[in-house]
């Protein structure tokens, strides 16, 4: 058994060492985007006894004092076999809760003389646009907006945490959706960047939570010759596939002929690099239900795809390392910048992004996971989606059926007689996907009835 460290668990006012809690295996999974877990069991003398842990018990995990995870029990299980017995107990941190929040927004409601508005709170909500509307017309809200609004309304029906945003935002279209999650609000407003990712700061009260993009992530150094062994390096790659030559994004909107008075559907072209050909991401954004939605999207700092192309641009590394040393370091954590010293060449610049961090206290053993975020791999918007097909994984969504079901991100229901949304949001996929080396021709339907075309090599 490793350890230098004194790690222990504080439950209801009592701190005890593991071994005093008869800890016999515990791992902390710490992930961006997604929840972070603490999985220990316990060797009890009596497997119907009464418990040491029960469920929505509050628990902090520290190493020297310092605290590393907080979270509620969520869940026990026993098992028992060869007269041996052992209880398993789960944590989830509080992104958990964001995970289970529905985001509102206030709607002002008439009463039945079409007078007095009111706010009213509804699960139907148009994200990246302002919540109240001014005499002016409705105000556009960055991804940086979104997020903040997210998290503050989470905060203020008693999530504890503090936001620390230290990010540039962009300015998406609006986008309506339905029964949204908190955590799928945010996943959907980081869709639009890329090199975005989350953690959590346990040391402060409440933990901190930080979002940041690769700019203003810190940098880590990793020496792979320097007192760690190396167990395992899987699929570690440079993934020069995944670096656009263009991006463009073709919005429709709808307007009225000032003359005949006649609707039409007018066509809005944004761009950034390379226009046409293979690599060159492409996307039509259906707006026409929605007002007053491209003016801030076409030009100036706002620029959406020049932004996007822009984060697409540094190559991203993707892969796993597992590591075995004396104790787990208590230094990385998800949105860190990684470079491998004493590896490769290119390593030792990779800048490779901290996705998922997973700790073996007792063993010493540390699993870290590099990459694009993988909810974003299966977000809704855009041709992320498509180009990323060789990534890690999908975030995990509800499959829905035939005649569409409502997928776990919230999305709208899918059309009759295709798939309901297998990925966050539960977009209807009509389009099939093509072998590698082909073209992915994909609408996805999303929540409003927006609907996204993407066409990518």
């Amino acid at each position: 058994m490793a350890m230098a460290s004194t790690w222990t668990i504080t439950r209801a006012g009592e701190t005890r060492s593991l071994t005093d809690w008869g800890i016999a295996s515990i791992r902390l999974t710490r992930r961006s985007l997604e929840v972070d877990d603490l999985v220990f069991s316990l060797k009890p003398a009596d497997g119907l006894a009464a418990p040491s842990f029960v469920f929505d018990d509050v628990i902090t995990l520290a190493q020297d004092g310092v605290t590393r995870f907080v979270g509620r029990i969520g869940g026990e299980t026993i098992d028992a076999a060869d007269s041996k017995e052992q209880l398993s107990f789960l944590a989830k941190n509080l992104w958990d809760d964001l995970e289970t929040l529905v985001y509102e927004q206030n709607r002002k409601i008439v009463d039945e003389d079409f007078a007095n508005p009111a706010p009213i709170p509804t699960t139907q909500v148009v994200l990246f646009r302002q919540e109240d509307y001014s005499e002016d017309g409705w105000h556009h809200v960055t991804s940086l907006g979104q997020i903040a609004s997210c998290l503050a309304f989470a905060a203020a029906r008693g999530v504890g945490l503090t936001p620390a945003l230290d990010f540039t935002g962009v300015q998406p279209p609006w986008s309506e959706a339905r029964d949204l999650s908190v955590a799928a609000a945010i996943r959907r407003a980081a869709a639009w960047t890329p090199d975005l990712a989350t953690y959590i700061d346990y040391t402060t009260i409440p933990p901190t939570v930080h979002v940041v993009r690769r700019a203003t992530m810190s940098t880590h150094e990793l020496d792979l010759t320097a007192g760690t062994q190396v167990l395992e390096l899987s699929g570690l790659r440079a993934r020069k596939d995944l670096v656009p030559l263009g991006v463009v994004f073709i919005y429709l909107t709808s307007a009225v002929n000032p003359i005949d008075g006649l609707a039409y559907t007018r066509v809005s072209t944004s761009g950034a690099g390379v226009t046409s050909g293979a690599r060159v991401i492409k996307a039509t954004v259906d707006l026409t239900n929605l007002e007053n939605n491209t003016t801030p999207m076409t030009g100036g700092a706002l620029h959406l795809a020049g932004a996007y192309f822009a984060s697409l641009q540094q190559v991203f590394f993707d892969g796993s390392i597992t590591l075995k040393a004396f104790d787990c370091p208590g230094g990385l954590h998800p949105g860190m910048k990684v470079n491998l010293l004493n590896g490769r060449a290119d390593w030792a610049t990779a800048e490779a992004i901290i996705q998922e961090i997973s700790e073996d206290l007792l063993l010493g053993v540390t699993t870290i996971i590099f990459g694009l975020p993988s909810p974003l791999s299966g977000a809704d918007f855009v041709a992320l989606r498509t180009v990323a097909k060789n990534a890690r994984k999908d975030y995990p969504g509800a499959p829905g059926s035939a005649g569409g079901s409502t997928g776990t991100d919230g999305g709208s229901a899918g059309a009759p007689g295709t798939p309901g949304g297998s990925n966050p949001g539960g977009s209807a996929e009509t389009g099939q996907q093509q072998p590698d080396g082909g073209y992915n021709q994909q609408p996805l339907e999303l929540c409003g009835g927006q609907v996204i075309t993407v066409l990518t090599p």
